[in-house]
């Protein structure tokens, strides 16, 4: 569960994250909830976006995004 800036991801509405993703509207962020699996892809989608992310609730933190580049907004 995280927010992003609208401009960052517009096009979850066509490549969602999962297939339960949900999207919240607001003036300028999207609200999204998915399920999704820890996999190289998501690291690397993460990691291209993390300056617009901000997550909701904390999850314990996958090993594969522990790094010193990743540092999401919590």
């Amino acid at each position: 569960e995280f927010t992003i800036t609208k401009q960052a991801c517009e096009h979850l509405y066509q490549t969602p994250l999962s297939n339960d993703q949900c999207i919240s509207e607001f003036d300028t962020y999207l609200h999204i909830t998915a399920t999704v699996s820890n996999t190289p892809p998501l690291v690397a989608w993460l990691e291209a976006h993390k300056n617009h992310i901000t997550f909701s609730e904390q999850q314990p933190t996958p090993p594969s995004i522990k790094s010193p580049n990743f540092k999401p907004l919590l």
